[in-house]
């Protein structure tokens, strides 16, 4: 498989942002059977190296086996998954998906999102002190028709005050 110039660039931007030096020179060696210190300059910055390693492996015609190591060792990132998708080469997501209670019904996403937006008009910011300088702020959780909870943390000092105190909701 040889690579187009924007799907060389996109495992690239993926590959870089999912492993540091030390992690990819571990991959290609343990993964490829490939010292990376022999095929490219380890003193150039990380990114040339990684698109350098991409350049070596798709010249050599060995792409495939390059995408399928990245995509055994990072399963679960995001954009490794999503840059094996385009290339048509999607990881195997058994070892990190799957259905943990088979007796539990999955949810009615819109159901799910109307009550979400629910809940969201329940939590508000809580400013402790004046409105233009504030001592502190918090979160809060709408709990009854009058009742917010916070955390008394953030309270404990200003038990014996009685500080300004303004619930702000969406």
């Amino acid at each position: 498989m040889k690579l187009s110039a924007q799907q060389f660039e996109e495992l690239g931007d993926a590959i870089a942002e999912a492993f540091t030096r030390d992690e990819l020179e571990r991959l290609v060696r343990l993964h490829l059977g490939v010292d990376l210190g022999n095929i490219i300059n380890l003193d150039a910055p990380f990114r040339n190296i990684v698109f350098d390693l991409i350049d070596y492996f798709n010249g050599k015609g060995l792409t495939e086996q390059l995408i399928k190591a990245v995509g055994r060792e990072r399963p679960a990132n995001s954009q490794i998954r999503a840059a094996l998708e385009h290339l048509g080469a999607a990881v195997d997501t058994a070892e990190v998906e799957r259905v943990v209670r088979n007796e539990l019904p999955f949810a009615d996403i819109q159901v799910w999102r109307t009550r979400l937006g629910e809940l969201e008009r329940c939590v508000c910011r809580v400013q402790v002190g004046p409105e233009d300088s504030p001592e502190f702020m918090a979160t809060g959780f709408l709990v009854g028709p009058d009742l917010v909870m916070t955390c008394y943390h953030g309270f404990e000092r200003l038990a014996d005050k009685s500080p300004r105190i303004q619930f702000s909701f969406d």
